[in-house]
């Protein structure tokens, strides 16, 4: 009987060793579901936060890259596809279909506004706003940290209840010319037309409703300190030591990002740019930002800790956020050998700068029948002609300006010396004259004079009038509107 019985489990045992193979070879002939891709059949291709080309650059891909596909806008135009750095959406006509679309979802690209895709590691606005409201009152914030504040970038705008073109204003808002006045965002909404609307806290005023296109999103020093570029262009690298910026962005002149670390030996500053990247910059093309609103406030609460931790490669702490899709704001490329930039709508004006061809000027409005456009450059702000111009972006996102206010925006931005190291400012233009004061960095000085040659610019500090190298400084602004002396 134990003989009989040591065979049936020998039997059982072998059939086991058997079928084990069959088994697995029948759970690998299991159909898959292949997700279909999208080929870039373009040299460059522009991947977006939202269904249009109204919507800011996520990332640009190069041809022949594959970037499976998530889901498909319902006017089978824009498909939302995967890439390295997050979620975002490509216009079909620029790619070679590949695979099978039958089972893809499809996404109501016109209501594309109350519904948030991004991955987590790549935060943008952290509000904690309800990703389903589509309207009406925003969602309780489950977030404490502010990365990002609002400031209104034309000259009136009605404050509004509800985010509703009919609904009624709380105050008539305008943009505030010196840059200081930033506000917190405390929701969110689309309306039924497809525009966004933030909702913002003013103090004094009180929160309402002002569409997006008519804000631009600053970094909140509340999170961070926030620095801006001071350089022309500069990359960021992963690496201090070795210097390796392959796949790394880079950055231009007033880009913001927030400050994260220092090198000991002071030569490299490590960043975190808005959208979560994390890499090195050299030290002395960067400038601490100073005087908006958030970065006083940061100020006033510096004895306090910040309400969530940076974790090294999550692009910041406390709850991920998610991405929303952000209009871009459109601009002008002058089509002239030299374009005037004027105080007003109208060759009347006074000409306040001259741009050359090719310098792209951000539009921040425009008159009623199209013909002028309210402009900002190194310069400041100002007026152009549309016929010397050629148009970049979305011009339904311009705010139309109307009346006699036109001719009162126009603002002369002053030249300004940005120094990281302290200076000697001479009483002349030469090291041979007598040291007026010394001005310890970093920080900037408002330009008043240059040389002819251009080798020594005079400043206006707290101790009075001084002249430094041009070299030892990084001059921001126009140079034609710098006075030349000597």
């Amino acid at each position: 009987m134990k003989l009989f019985s040591g065979k049936r489990r020998a039997l059982v045992l072998l059939l086991a060793l058997l079928l084990l193979p069959m088994s697995f070879q029948a759970a690998l002939a299991q159909p898959q579901y292949e997700i279909p891709l999208l080929v870039t059949n373009t040299s460059f291709l522009n991947v977006r936060t939202g269904p249009g080309v109204q919507y800011t650059t996520l990332v640009t891909v190069v041809g022949g890259s594959e970037l499976p596909v998530l889901a498909i806008g319902s006017d089978s135009v824009w498909y939302l596809v995967s890439t390295p750095v997050g979620v975002g959406w490509v216009n079909v006509d620029f790619t070679l279909p590949r695979g099978n679309f039958t089972v893809v979802p499809t996404i109501n690209v016109n209501a594309i506004g109350a519904t948030l895709f991004a991955p987590v590691t790549v935060p943008t606005l952290s509000i904690g706003l309800d990703a389903g409201q589509g309207g009406g009152q925003a969602a309780a914030p489950t977030s404490t940290v502010e990365r990002f504040r609002a400031q209104i970038n034309v000259e009136a705008v009605n404050l509004r209840r509800e985010p509703l073109d009919n609904s009624a204003p709380i105050a008539i808002v305008g943009v505030d010319k010196t840059g200081v006045s930033d506000y917190s965002i405390v929701g969110r909404s689309v309306d039924s037309r497809g525009v966004e609307w933030l909702q913002i806290d003013m103090p004094g005023i009180g929160t309402g409703w002002i569409e997006a296109p008519k804000l631009t999103l600053r970094l909140s020093a509340r999170y961070r300190t926030v620095l801006q570029v001071v350089a022309d262009i500069v990359g960021m690298v992963a690496d201090p030591v070795s210097n390796e910026g392959i796949g790394m962005p880079v950055l231009q002149r007033n880009q913001e990002i927030f400050l994260l670390d220092i090198t000991p030996n002071g030569l490299f500053v490590k960043v975190e740019t808005g959208d979560g990247i994390v890499g090195w910059l050299p030290f002395n093309s960067v400038q601490t930002r100073t005087g908006t609103t958030s970065d006083d406030l940061a100020a006033q609460a510096a004895s306090n800790p910040p309400a969530a931790q940076f974790v090294d490669g999550q692009g910041g702490g406390g709850p991920s956020p998610v991405l929303f899709p952000q209009l871009e704001l459109a601009h002008l490329i002058v089509n002239t050998s030299y374009l005037n930039v004027r105080s007003g709508p109208g060759p009347q004006f006074a000409s306040i700068a001259t741009v050359s061809g090719g310098t792209s000027l951000d539009v921040l409005g425009v008159v009623e029948d199209g013909s002028w456009f309210y402009v900002r450059g190194t310069f400041g702000t100002g007026w152009v002609f549309n016929e010397f111009t050629l148009f970049r972006g979305v011009y339904d996102n311009v705010p139309v300006i109307t009346g006699n206010a036109a001719a009162s925006l126009a603002v002369v931005q002053t030249p300004v010396a940005i120094f990281s190291t302290a200076l000697t400012l001479y009483a002349a233009p030469g090291v041979n004259f007598g040291a007026v004061a010394f001005i310890n960095g970093p920080g900037e000085l408002p330009v008043v004079a240059r040389t002819a040659d251009g080798t020594w610019v005079q400043v206006n500090s707290s101790a009075g009038f001084g002249w430094v190298l041009a070299s030892q400084v990084i001059v921001r602004g126009d140079p034609n509107l710098i006075p030349v002396v000597g």
